[in-house]
């Protein structure tokens, strides 16, 4: 694929008129923003070094919906066929892991199937990169670099042994590449891993995408898969497939979210089975139903998730091993302000029920 820096590309502007479909047709249409490194310049000299949430919810045109960070920007570019967007914070998350999910910003509504890759925003040549920045590519079902909105979530932090906080990076032969928990080991090959931090992650949700630790210019379009490690509660089984479906060696960034508080307390995520029951959750009175089609459906909280983000991965509730690619696209629930909508779709696209793993910062 040619060059393209993760999500600014040149410095020439493209305006594009661009289509996203929703709940009976289009969700609307959006011009791609124009971008030049001036620009990118003034966007980055925005914000402070504050302390902030590291998480964003961008539209399909590269606008910012949403953050929960101060001073915040994104913005996209189009260079030969590729779809980058560049999200800036106000600190560095150049050591973290990065996980993003197709989806929309509304309250209502469907997305089409699509993928996202996630990397640093640090190396991207000419474009004077950032420390502070996460560089994403989206895909539309068929491979095909397309606009789509997505939710990303930062996860950061490398306390002191014995603390430990669950994220990885993983090169694709396997190799850790860096963790925020120390005693974290990573072995695998062809496409199946096994990550093993030093603390039981057995009843907690994974969070994994595609993506490097470090800016590359190559452009993976490839499906990701989570379970549990059924030869260690410590550790986390994930797949990494091609296009095709098969699985294929990749690198991937992975977040793993636990906790169970007391009600009225709610830790906001859920595993989910292709069936609609909730497998585990960390909130307390937390639901999971289908929402009235094949692949669609409704977890709702105890708590407001209306200004948040969403992640989702495909994957199984327990460490029953190996788990069929797919897509998973994210909505806020129209008329429930706790609820997250969610589709799941197989690898050729069609609305499919299958379990998956969903994650709401706020």
């Amino acid at each position: 694929m040619s060059r393209r820096i993760w999500m600014v590309v040149t410095a020439s502007a493209l305006v594009a008129t661009i289509t996203v479909a929703g709940a009976g047709g289009a969700l609307g249409a959006s011009r791609i923003l124009h971008t030049t490194h001036g620009t990118r310049s003034a966007l980055r000299a925005r914000g402070r070094k504050t302390a902030c949430h590291l998480w964003a919810v961008v539209n399909s045109d590269g606008s910012l919906a949403r953050s929960g960070c101060s001073g915040t920007t994104s913005h996209t570019s189009i260079d030969a066929g590729d779809t980058n967007y560049d999200v800036l914070f106000t600190k560095s998350v150049k050591a973290c892991a990065f996980n993003a999910t197709v989806g929309s910003s509304a309250s209502s509504g469907t997305v089409p199937p699509g993928l996202v890759a996630a990397t640093s925003d640090v190396g991207v040549v000419g474009e004077g990169d950032s420390p502070d920045g996460v560089f994403i590519e989206a895909f539309n079902s068929s491979g095909t670099p397309t606009p789509e909105g997505f939710h990303l979530s930062v996860t950061c932090g490398h306390p002191k042994s014995p603390a430990c906080d669950t994220w990885a990076n993983v090169k694709s032969s396997g190799k850790l590449v860096r963790s925020g928990c120390t005693g974290t080991t990573s072995t695998g090959t062809g496409g199946s891993y096994d990550v093993v931090f030093t603390t039981n992650v057995q009843s907690c949700a994974y969070q994994a995408t595609i993506g490097t630790s470090h800016h590359t210019d190559t452009s993976p379009k490839d499906f990701v898969a989570v379970a549990g490690d059924p030869a260690n509660g410590d550790g986390v089984f994930v797949e990494t497939f091609n296009s095709s479906g098969v699985e294929t060696p990749e690198y991937f960034q992975l977040s793993v979210t636990c906790g169970h508080p007391k009600s009225p307390a709610c830790d906001t995520w859920a595993v989910v089975n292709s069936d609609a029951s909730l497998a585990s959750t960390g909130c307390s009175g937390a639901s999971s139903t289908t929402a009235g089609r094949i692949g669609t459906y409704d977890v709702v909280f105890t708590k407001n998730v209306t200004d948040c983000a969403y992640t989702a991965t495909i994957g199984s509730a327990g460490s029953s091993g190996s788990v069929a690619p797919g897509f998973v696209a994210v909505v806020g629930e129209g008329g429930n302000a706790d609820g997250v909508y969610v589709e799941t779709f197989n690898s050729s696209g069609v609305e499919t029920q299958e379990g998956f793993h969903l994650t709401v910062v706020c």
